[in-house]
């Protein structure tokens, strides 16, 4: 081989090797990028605590299973029907569809869609609360609730009165079920 022949070829090799590491070096940096985006989080402050939303969840719940255990008995039923239409009004329907009880759900919503189309219709999209009544018979409790839309509502309407049944379980595990519009 002649010595112009061996320096192209030094030079092609040269250049692969280049080309190599520099496509092994982007590969890394869109590894290292995608693993950042993985593991970036939203950053909460409570109660000067830094908490981020991987186990945010988890510590609303168990802070919010503390607040209960705190309250009387209708407050704890109260908090249970307004956090259930907090659900319904922030569209998280299969969360609420959850909490009802299981033969409630058979005999009127077999399906999260059914339910979901209910609420739409007869639940408000922002709701006034009133609750008129609570009697307890063993770990079932009835409360006599006036859901007043806040949106949509005359001054003067006085809202829809519902019944919830609340059986509680344990504390922050209930089953709910509700007096359902039929027409």
């Amino acid at each position: 081989m002649k010595k112009n022949e061996k320096s192209k070829i030094l030079l092609a090799i040269i250049i692969l090797l280049i080309l190599l590491i520099i496509l092994v070096s982007v590969q890394g940096l869109l590894k290292e990028k995608e693993q950042e985006e993985l593991n970036t989080y939203n950053i909460v402050i409570s109660n000067g605590i830094i908490e981020t939303d991987a186990n945010y969840e988890e510590i609303a719940k168990n802070t919010l299973t503390e607040e209960l255990q705190g309250m009387s008995e209708r407050d704890r039923m109260e908090t249970y029907i307004s956090n259930f239409i907090n659900l319904v009004e922030n569209k998280k329907y299969e969360e609420a569809y959850n909490l009802l009880y299981d033969d409630f759900k058979t005999n009127y919503f077999p399906t999260a869609g059914q339910f979901q189309s209910y609420a739409e219709k007869y639940f408000p999209s922002m709701a006034s609360l009133e609750f008129t009544n609570i009697e307890r018979n063993g770990d079932v409790y009835v409360l006599w609730v006036t859901i007043t839309d806040l949106i949509n509502g005359k001054k003067d309407e006085a809202g829809t009165e519902y019944n919830f049944v609340i059986r509680e379980n344990n504390v922050n595990d209930i089953d709910l079920s509700f007096s359902v519009i039929e027409e």
